[in-house]
């Protein structure tokens, strides 16, 4: 028999929820103190072709905020996904 407690649950929507406002206020503060500076236009019409070292210095310096809000976004996803898998288990 399956037996759940619900004061589990409902602790865990409540850290959920925390942890979602958490994360959208870190987005949004990361892009309005980056409003000016965020340029997001086609980053290959400025690069040069094949170039290893150019594409490293674009991703780390000037997409660097781009960059690390989709690791947190996919972070997040994955730690869901792992927590949704165990409760099927």
């Amino acid at each position: 028999m399956n037996s759940h407690d619900n004061s589990n649950v409902a602790l865990t929507k409540a850290e959920a929820a925390v942890l979602t406002l958490v994360l959208a206020a870190q987005v949004f503060f990361a892009l309005w103190v980056a409003r000016a500076g965020l340029n997001l236009t086609n980053p290959a019409d400025r690069m040069p072709a094949r170039n290893t070292e150019a594409i490293g210095d674009a991703i780390f310096q000037r997409y660097m905020l781009p960059f690390e809000i989709a690791s947190v976004l996919l972070l997040v996803a994955m730690i869901g996904a792992v927590v949704m898998a165990k409760r099927r288990v």
